[in-house]
């Protein structure tokens, strides 16, 4: 009769809500629903939820709420309450066919996540982590909801280097745990490709395009001297990764600048602690290499003339390692004969003595001096002289 009457619509909306709260009132739940459902627009949508909350009629409710959906007055609040309803009643199938067929979105993406997650539907806050580019949630419910580590590395393959830069700073350390091997695949490959970025910065003919490049280069929360913590429950996996960078790097170091040069420096320090520590590479058991023992890498890494090693870093652990042989590499290195006679006499090395001043002692005749004090001092010796 309203209706009939050219009532305006406030009108009528206010007739449907009155016979709302009397079906209301007689406990005819659903069908003062569907009259609540005519008022969307023109009473307060808190009006129709506190009643329904209260009596704990969450399907009803959820109809109510989708309606309110579909005539875009919706707020995040009414989302998270929707999907919150479909979540306590374990309504799979409402929930999948909301989220899927859902063309403008009108709600906010993020609390819809958000709820699926904290509810376990996980397939759901995936599908639209996936489908509105949020890259981190997409992440953070493969690696620590479901454990899927192979698929999250396969997700951040597909990202720019800058983008998995910062991923696998958050997530770096989880991954490793899981599948270490992939995962230190996929570090060496993003370093590699920021060192031969930063590179072409350096060799840049002008300032365009540097800027160009610079655009282009990878976080720096993933530079070798950032990123070794994440290897902190994983040494063996620390040793594969830097050798891995030094083998891919060590050739073009020339062309390295300063933050690569410093970065380089560090990964063959912690190359050689790591060697000194007896921790082995576990990618060398399929290697000929694997027949030396770490302090036999240590010893060949000191005799490396293109190691970028901080000689007084080195000499300290080699000295608090016991490890001789690895400071007469040193001195070796610095051609400070004079003090690596002295080791040799230290340690009544006569054959490495005899040698050295073979090789150096009519060059530096100071050498026989002083071997000749030692001999006059350990006249045991006087066959060796």
């Amino acid at each position: 009769m309203a209706q009939n009457g050219n009532y305006d619509q406030a009108s009528v909306a206010g007739i449907y809500k009155k016979y709302g709260d009397w079906l209301y009132n007689k406990d005819e739940f659903d069908s003062a629903m569907a009259q609540y459902t005519q008022t969307i627009g023109y009473v307060e949508p808190s009006y129709v939820i506190r009643k329904y909350l209260d009596a704990q009629r969450l399907a009803s409710l959820a109809g109510y709420l989708q309606e309110l959906h579909a005539a875009g007055m919706a707020s995040a609040d009414h989302t998270t309450l929707l999907l919150n309803c479909y979540t306590k009643l374990r309504d799979e199938d409402r929930l999948d066919k909301f989220i899927h067929t859902q063309e403008d979105f009108q709600f906010d993406i993020d609390t819809a996540i958000h709820v699926c997650r904290q509810a376990g539907f996980y397939s759901q806050a995936l599908y639209l982590a996936d489908k509105f580019n949020k890259t981190g949630m997409y992440l953070k419910l493969k690696v620590e909801d479901q454990g899927d580590i192979e698929a999250a590395l396969a997700y951040m393959r597909k990202l720019s280097d800058a983008d998995i830069s910062v991923y696998l700073a958050e997530f770096g350390r989880r991954c490793l745990a899981s599948l270490p091997k992939e995962t230190t695949e996929l570090l060496v490959d993003v370093c590699i490709h920021g060192m031969d970025a930063r590179v072409l910065v350096n060799q840049a003919d002008n300032e365009s395009d540097a800027g160009s490049l610079i655009r282009s280069l990878p976080s720096s929360a993933l530079s070798l001297r950032k990123i070794q913590h994440l290897f902190a429950d994983q040494p063996s996996w620390l040793v594969a990764f830097l050798e891995s960078i030094i083998a891919k790097r060590w050739q073009s170091s020339s062309d390295l600048i300063s933050d690569e040069e410093r970065d380089m420096q560090s990964a063959w320090n912690t190359l050689l602690e790591l060697y000194l520590c007896g921790v082995e590479s576990p990618l060398r058991a399929q290697t000929e290499s694997a027949k030396q023992s770490p302090r036999e890498h240590a010893l060949e890494l000191l005799r490396n003339p293109s190691a970028q090693i901080d000689w007084d870093r080195a000499y300290i652990l080699c000295a608090s390692n016991n490890f001789s042989d690895g400071i007469a590499a040193l001195y070796e290195q610095r051609g400070d004969a004079s003090a690596l006679l002295d080791l040799y006499i230290e340690q009544d090395d006569i054959a490495s003595m005899q040698q050295l001043l073979a090789k150096h002692g009519e060059q530096q005749p100071d050498l026989y001096v002083k071997a000749l004090h030692y001999f006059a001092a350990n006249p045991q010796h006087a066959d060796n002289e």
